[in-house]
């Protein structure tokens, strides 16, 4: 019998009797100004394409940020959707845009020789 990849399982879904999120080590855990706990895991680039999709392609930046949030987050241990991301607080929306930039700045753009960062 062959196993399905843990990559088949996105946004969350049950693998046993652990989620996606609990048994990936590429992982942050956030607590946010709302005392929420959201963990986001590393973005791939399915992720990327999938916020465009949501947004409805749109050209807006943040807009596309939040819907990268939709896809890589959970928040008290469930799973969101973009509708649920457009609820958050300016805070702690503001707090899951820079986390999730900020993974993928770090994965995407390595250090320069050199640099004093």
């Amino acid at each position: 019998m062959q196993s399905e990849p843990l990559s088949g399982h996105l946004q969350g879904k049950q693998h046993g009797t652990k989620s996606e999120y609990e048994i990936m080590t590429d992982t942050t855990t956030i607590t946010l100004p709302s005392g929420r706990v959201a963990v986001l895991r590393k973005a791939k680039v399915r992720d990327l394409i999938q916020a465009h999709r949501v947004v409805g392609f749109s050209g807006e930046p943040m807009e596309i940020a939040m819907g990268l949030v939709a896809q890589v987050a959970m928040i008290d241990g469930k799973p969101i959707i973009f509708e649920d991301v457009m609820e958050l607080s300016a805070e702690d929306g503001l707090i899951l845009h820079a986390a999730v930039l900020e993974e993928q700045q770090r994965g995407n753009f390595r250090e320069a020789p050199g640099s004093n960062n």
